[in-house]
C-alpha cells in the first residue's frame, strides 16, 4: 500500500491559484461596487449589465464609466400634510 505525499509546492501552488481566482472575481465587479458605494440610482441595470457582458471587455468598461457617472437625485418628498377632517 502507497501513502500519497503532497508536496508543500502543490499546496501553495492551488492555494496561489484560488487567490488569484478570487481577485479576478473582485476586480470582475468593480463596477458594480463602485455603483453599490455610490447609492447609484442605475444600480440594478449596472449589475445585469456587468454580469451579462462583463466579460467582453467594453462591456465591463461601460458598466464601470457607468458606474461613475452623475447620480440623479430622487424626486423630492413632498412635505406632509394633514388633510382637514370631512364632515
Amino acid at each position: 500500500m502507497q501513502t500519497a505525499v503532497i508536496a508543500w509546492g502543490d499546496v501553495a501552488s492551488v492555494l496561489g491559484g484560488l487567490a488569484v481566482l478570487l481577485l479576478l472575481l473582485a476586480a470582475y465587479f468593480i463596477p458594480v461596487l463602485i455603483a453599490y458605494g455610490r447609492g447609484h440610482d442605475q444600480l440594478t441595470l449596472i449589475v445585469v449589465l456587468d454580469v451579462c457582458f462583463g466579460w467582453t471587455v467594453l462591456g465591463w468598461l461601460v458598466a464601470l464609466l457607468w458606474s461613475l457617472t452623475a447620480i440623479e437625485p430622487g424626486p423630492a418628498a413632498a412635505p406632509f400634510r394633514r388633510r382637514p377632517p370631512t364632515k
